[in-house]
């Protein structure tokens, strides 16, 4: 190897810590310029391709696009270089905002799952904290999506605070069942698209409890029934509120938690 030929693609490869493949992506992207050999038809790369090389390995670096970089290297002006930083700047502090955002939705999963799996069915009295219905009930044959429909739309993060809840009313031995979805207040609703009368639910004291779901709702309120016993008086009015969801043999499940209503 010499001045005049240059380094082949491993050489080069070896010599910055690269691998070859990388090389030659770079060169099929025009920035950098190998010479063929007219002998044996290998391509070499000169001394101003490798320090060329190490300036692309420096703006990937620091994140630069291949266009950006490309921009650069075709005597982008000097006074406009600052451009393109403060371009990626901008890009930075966005996805770093956004991770940061996982970061706290996550750890809030996590805080909500601790709590669903340490009181799985364990029943405490607490109040049953607000939650809004979404406009209709979601009735046997109708389909979730033309349901969701008729009401108003949600942003792609708010499904994080959205449940299928469901509302049993229990009369004269009489059961009736309701699903609906519900959120909570920390949804933001175009005021436009908000009922005149929206729906909620609370209550200020309820037995409370985690239970996994089944396909028969009332097994899910035995264990109320058992703690009532104790010498609570119930309103025959029942809430489950779906919270982390699992799968089981390809079947969609949760975690509900329970209120039973107390008078």
């Amino acid at each position: 190897m010499s001045a005049e030929t240059g380094l082949t693609v491993g050489e080069l490869s070896n010599a910055i810590g690269i691998s070859p493949d990388t090389v030659r992506y770079y060169a099929n992207e025009g920035l950098l310029h190998p010479k063929q050999s007219a002998e044996n038809g290998y391509w070499y790369y000169s001394s101003d391709d490798t320090v060329r090389l190490t300036d692309i390995l420096f703006y990937r670096s620091m994140g630069l696009s291949i266009k950006e970089i490309k921009e650069i290297i075709n005597n982008l002006p000097l006074d406009r270089i600052g451009r393109v930083i403060g371009s990626r700047k901008k890009e930075l502090i966005n996805e770093i905002k956004e991770r940061l955002d996982y970061l706290y939705t996550l750890q809030k999963w996590d805080d909500k799952y601790q709590e669903e799996m340490r009181n799985l069915y364990k029943c405490y009295i607490g109040k049953m904290p607000i939650e809004y219905k979404f406009p209709g009930y979601m009735e046997s044959g109708i389909h979730f999506a033309d349901y969701m429909k008729a009401g108003f739309s949600l942003g792609k993060f708010d499904w994080g605070n959205v449940s299928i809840s469901f509302r049993i009313k229990i009369e004269n031995n009489k059961i009736n069942l309701k699903h609906y979805v519900g959120f909570n207040n920390s949804i933001k609703i175009n005021p436009d698209d908000v009922p005149k009368e929206m729906i909620s639910f609370s209550a200020p004291k309820s037995i409370i409890t985690n239970v996994l779901e089944t396909d028969n709702v009332m097994n899910m309120l035995k264990i109320i029934f058992e703690y009532a016993e104790k010498g609570y008086e119930l309103t025959g009015e029942f809430f489950g509120r779906e919270c982390t969801n699992y799968f089981i043999d390809g079947k969609r499940r949760a975690i509900y938690k329970m209120y039973g209503i107390i008078k």
